[in-house]
């Protein structure tokens, strides 16, 4: 009776797993149309035209963070801490490689 139990167990596993594949298959595929769906999903629902985005962050101490954000092209780099976001420097242009 108990190796039954355990093939009985196994199977319930494996189906919730199926259903989670398959949910998470559907809302990749259809999470841009649905609606409800297009915030908040990790990045299932992503546009294609950002305008704002993380580029680099850094880690200054245990509370303060830097991050280097672009807006419309425009580079911001932001200190961030847990109560408030100071603007260090605005307006900076893009970094431009270098071809070696």
């Amino acid at each position: 009776m108990d190796g039954y139990l355990i093939i009985k167990a196994i199977g319930a596993l494996l189906l919730v797993l199926a259903l989670m594949a398959v949910c998470a298959v559907a809302l990749r595929r259809f999470g841009r149309v649905l609606p409800g769906f297009g915030f908040g999903l990790g990045g299932l629902a992503v546009r294609k035209d950002k305008r704002l985005v993380v580029l680099e962050t850094a880690l200054v101490d245990s509370r303060h963070r830097l991050a280097l954000i672009s807006r419309d092209g425009v580079e911001h780099l932001l200190l961030l801490s847990t109560d408030k976001a100071i603007v260090v420097e605005a307006g900076c242009a893009a970094a431009v490689p270098v071809a070696s």
